[in-house]
């Protein structure tokens, strides 16, 4: 697994689950490409997108915003990657409060990673 800096092909390739997704995300994951303090990152398998990752930064506390699997790859393991990659930049950066918003079935992955479930939201 190659791990990169998102770009625009990325973003263009047919990783959408629908043009409603694609829809909802262009946008946003384009605006992560040009604001300084954003984070995106994607991880290829074989030169296929496998999943993308996106952080924004505030000062000292930091937001993971996205985390796309793609499916037909091991999605458990592209997740750990990008996610640790994430927390290591953004701890390296000075970050001493990263939060993200998951699904709760999601949550069990995430606080294996460290993240503390805090709760469900409304």
């Amino acid at each position: 697994m190659d791990l990169l800096p998102l770009t625009k092909a990325h973003i263009e390739s047919p990783m959408w689950d629908s043009a409603d997704e694609f829809e909802r995300m262009h946008g946003r994951l384009h605006w992560h490409l040009h604001t300084p303090y954003a984070h995106a990152l994607c991880a290829e398998v074989y030169e296929e997108v496998a999943g993308i990752a996106t952080a924004i930064r505030f000062g000292d506390s930091a937001r993971i915003t996205a985390c796309k699997l793609v499916p037909g790859h091991n999605g458990a393991a592209v997740r750990t990657v990008l996610v640790e990659n994430l927390l290591n930049t953004l701890t390296a950066e000075g970050c001493n409060t990263i939060t993200a918003t998951v699904p709760p079935d999601h949550v069990p992955h995430w606080e294996a990673l460290g993240f503390v479930a805090q709760e469900p939201l409304v």
